[in-house]
């Protein structure tokens, strides 16, 4: 194995005894270690080493495996490295609560030297695996031509059970902007809104690209800020100089009654709950395809049959102009506007809002705006 490409391993554990045999176990399997006994190295070192995986003691003094996980993952240039989990502790609750950190594995001491091993090569070919999907797709993506004509988003009546309406108008025959519905089980649907930022005549390309991309990767396995850290690694190889995509995203679970947000960069999502105030759902995450390393914040929230979500590009809150303080004029213009303009109809209700927004303004954007109905 040539050394510059060798694997690392972080190894951090408060028990000089785990740590050597860990150590020796990786090092006879061809991997360099990185190791610390204080929790509060781990993620300096994990930044600094930038390893290919993680081992981690749940119980370190004055640190809690889980919180340093939690870190980690919300740490852009070190929030994919996988994270195994070493505890003495076999108890469920504690598995879950790893699990639920973020952590990929998790080995109850002591541990069976060979199953570490075959776990951390399972967790490595896995993480491999996923490179190499990435680098196929962005190459299939780039063999696409004329594929936007072949991904239309659907119309209401195509998805009745989606329950939605739609006031879709593009500038050009090839806008940058557009907006999706899919299925992605039973009573479970994603609708996204999204701006293809930099419009030129490769428009229609990168858009259906961006499309396929989210199509295939919206899986009930994967959370939508995980489908768009995918999206931003194929399309940072796909987009030019000066290209760029905001999205807004909204998973409605009808089952369960929660709804997941997801924000890169788009105006914020608005609620209107059937009992309570209009108000704007504030997520932070960054824009997709201009940084390697990226985070995108994820808010759950509770919902009730009548509530309704409405997401909405730029062109609908930029009317006034598109400096920040136009923009949050837009917003709050908006928000006053759902709250005073209820229509019971919910098509009605978003054919109405775009008049009334717009005015006579001349139109200098493409215009979504897509409303959800629980």
């Amino acid at each position: 194995m040539n050394i510059e490409n060798a694997v690392t391993v972080l190894i951090v554990d408060d028990d000089p005894t785990s740590v050597l045999i860990l150590e020796n176990l990786m090092k006879h399997e061809g991997y360099k270690t990185v190791s610390t006994v204080t929790g509060s190295l781990a993620i300096p070192l994990a930044k600094n080493r930038k390893p290919d995986l993680i081992l981690l003691d749940v119980n370190l003094p004055g640190e809690h495996g889980p919180d340093i996980c939690r870190k980690i993952k919300a740490t852009p240039q070190i929030s994919e490295i996988p994270i195994l989990f070493l505890s003495a502790d076999s108890n469920v609750g504690s598995k879950i609560e790893c699990f639920d950190a973020g952590g990929q594995d998790y080995i109850t001491k002591p541990f069976e030297p060979r199953e570490v091993l075959a776990r951390v090569n399972t967790h490595l070919r896995l993480q491999q695996t996923q490179k190499t999907l990435t680098r196929v797709l962005s190459s299939k993506i780039n063999e696409i031509s004329k594929a936007q004509q072949a991904l239309l988003p659907p119309k209401p009546s195509e998805f009745p059970d989606a329950k939605f309406a739609v006031r879709y108008q593009q500038l050009t025959g090839a806008g940058g902007d557009f907006y999706d519905v899919m299925k992605i089980g039973d009573g479970v649907y994603d609708y996204i809104t999204a701006d293809v930022c930099g419009h030129d005549h490769s428009i229609a390309f990168v858009t259906a690209a961006l499309k396929s991309v989210l199509i295939q990767n919206s899986v009930p396995q994967n959370t939508p800020a995980e489908i768009l850290s995918i999206a931003n690694k194929v399309m940072t190889s796909v987009l030019q100089s000066g290209q760029f995509v905001s999205i807004s995203w909204v998973r409605i679970n009808r089952v369960s009654k929660k709804a997941l947000i997801v924000n890169a960069g788009q105006p914020p999502v608005v609620f209107l709950p059937l009992n309570g105030h209009v108000r704007t759902i504030h997520v932070s995450g960054d824009i997709v395809g201009i940084f390697e390393n990226v985070f995108f914040e994820q808010r759950e929230i509770d919902i009730t049959e009548g509530d309704r979500f409405l997401l909405c590009s730029d062109g609908i809150v930029e009317v006034g102009g598109k400096k920040p303080e136009h923009r949050a004029a837009g917003i709050e213009r908006l928000v006053t506007l759902c709250e005073s303009h209820k229509v019971k109809n919910l098509n009605k209700f978003i054919q109405s809002l775009v008049p009334i927004i717009i005015g006579d303004d001349d139109v200098n954007d493409d215009i979504v705006i897509l409303g959800v109905e629980i």
